[in-house]
């Protein structure tokens, strides 16, 4: 059975790097435009 604390990095990891692709692909719009 997995440590909650990992649960919980894995959950905050996956996190910033949707937020990240975001704005990646915010950026590449903006400069499309």
């Amino acid at each position: 059975m997995l440590d909650v604390s990992a649960c919980k990095a894995v959950a905050e990891l996956s996190r910033v790097a949707a937020g990240a692709a975001q704005q990646t692909v915010r950026r590449n719009a903006i400069q499309i435009n």
